[in-house]
């Protein structure tokens, strides 16, 4: 009996566990994300609309994958993915970026405001890195602030599991 590509590819993914010393390391650390999710592929505005919009939202979180599975409960009709993110030292500085971040998505007068923190961002893979180096210029006039990418977080945890 053959599976359902859906269930087949659960059965078959496999997940690297974390160990002791680096679940201690990622504690130690304290290093929050910055994350830009937002709807798998464009929704329609309304019935017979054919452009569509890309809804997103910015937040700051220890967990993106728990964030964006929680999120994922509100909106049952359309799948969520994590799109973007970068991750900071302190919860202060991600809170900075956010806000940076979330005032690009404001004050761009062609994205559409939706309910409540959503944002209209048609093609979030262009925009993004733009947003991101903007936001980091406003944060950095005033404050020193780094940035890490998965690369850089595990490096920052392996370095951390070994002191």
């Amino acid at each position: 009996m053959r599976l359902p590509p859906a269930i087949a590819r659960k059965q078959t993914r496999q997940v690297a566990r974390s160990t002791r010393s680096e679940i201690a390391a990622k504690k130690k650390l304290d290093l929050v994300a910055v994350v830009l999710i937002g709807y798998a592929e464009m929704a329609p505005r309304g019935f017979g609309d054919n452009q569509g919009e890309r809804p997103v939202r910015v937040h700051a979180t220890r967990d993106p994958v728990a964030l964006v599975a929680d999120l994922a409960r509100e909106h049952p009709r359309h799948r969520l993915v994590l799109l973007e993110h970068v991750w900071c030292d302190s919860e202060a500085h991600a809170k900075r970026l956010r806000a940076a971040l979330d005032q690009q998505l404001l004050g761009d007068e062609d994205a559409h405001r939706l309910a409540y923190a959503w944002r209209d961002m048609p093609d979030p893979d262009l925009a993004w890195p733009i947003m991101l180096a903007d936001a980091l210029r406003a944060v950095r006039s005033t404050e020193r602030i780094k940035i890490y990418d998965l690369e850089g977080v595990r490096s920052l945890i392996r370095s951390e599991q070994y002191r």
